[in-house]
């Protein structure tokens, strides 16, 4: 693909180097593939139903959301049978762990689909004149655009996409994962132009991100086997740290207001703090041993 560097094309251990050196070079390559192009009409959607507030997907686990005080060494255990993942919220100076019992956002209306969002994934970020909404499930994975009032849609990328944010620029980006055309991922500014919303590419993914991303500020922070990574609306893509072991599925991502990142995982939350310079410290909390150190299966 014209704009790419192939010098991440394989997946070896100068890989950290290749993301630290932004490798994976800016690409204003148009998407305008069948998948990728953004149709110029809109369709009617019916709406199925009221606004669903979005609680019903994972079964319980049987821990409670509490506030995280302490924090220990990073565990040495394997990576625990999924049964709990956890959400790390920053609320004000405090730290809020909580299951993650939904990845289906709120929407004020219900579009009527061929299936149940509930079942899988669905992504919502507000824009000017409507709404973008990412689907991902078994059925189908797709972004698409509605009108205020989800009267009109309008199919933007048949594709997964794992995360949405508002650029300064008040354009879009999207964090896809997974098709052929993309790498292993990609990160896609999507720009409003006269009555739809155009995307391109501005940066090529040389591995799979997890399906997770945050709005920092503007830009996308993502994680992708053990990389967490950042990337703005100019293709910049800034690897931030590289995790000492293998922590599984990055469920949520959160930053406090002085700079420190948060990792919701499977029964637990990896906390991640400057140490000076450009480095992070890693710690740990478990949702069911503390600052202990240990990484055990949650209860159920």
């Amino acid at each position: 693909m014209p704009g790419v560097s192939r010098c991440c094309s394989t997946r070896t251990a100068c890989l950290a180097a290749c993301l630290a050196l932004a490798c994976v070079k800016r690409s204003t390559v148009p998407a305008t593939d069948a998948d990728a192009a953004a149709p110029v009409t809109s369709e009617p959607a019916p709406v199925c139903s009221p606004a669903t507030d979005g609680r019903p997907g994972f079964a319980l686990c049987g821990v409670a959301p509490r506030e995280v005080r302490a924090w220990g060494v990073p565990p040495r255990e394997p990576v625990p049978a999924a049964r709990c993942p956890m959400r790390a919220r920053v609320v004000g100076e405090r730290v809020v762990a909580e299951p993650i019992t939904s990845v289906v956002d709120p929407l004020p209306f219900e579009p009527c689909g061929a299936k149940d969002p509930r079942h899988g994934a669905r992504r919502v970020l507000r824009v000017d004149g409507g709404w973008f909404v990412a689907r991902d499930s078994v059925f189908a994975s797709n972004l698409s655009w509605y009108s205020e009032d989800g009267a009109l849609t309008r199919t933007l990328l048949a594709a997964r996409v794992a995360g949405l944010v508002r650029a300064p620029s008040g354009d879009v980006l999207a964090l896809a994962i997974g098709r052929a055309h993309l790498g292993k991922g990609a990160i896609l500014r999507f720009s409003r132009q006269e009555d739809t919303w155009r995307p391109r590419f501005v940066a090529i993914l040389p591995i799979e991100p997890s399906a997770v991303a945050l709005d920092d500020g503007g830009t996308l922070v993502g994680y992708a086997d053990r990389f967490l990574f950042r990337v703005d609306e100019g293709g910049k893509l800034e690897n931030l740290h590289y995790l000492s072991r293998d922590v599984g599925r990055v469920w949520s991502i959160a930053r406090s207001p002085e700079g420190a990142y948060y990792l919701g995982l499977e029964c637990g939350v990896l906390q991640l703090t400057r140490a000076g310079g450009r480095g992070f410290r890693e710690a740990w909390w478990s949702a069911r041993d503390g600052a202990s150190g240990r990484w055990r299966e949650c209860p159920g």
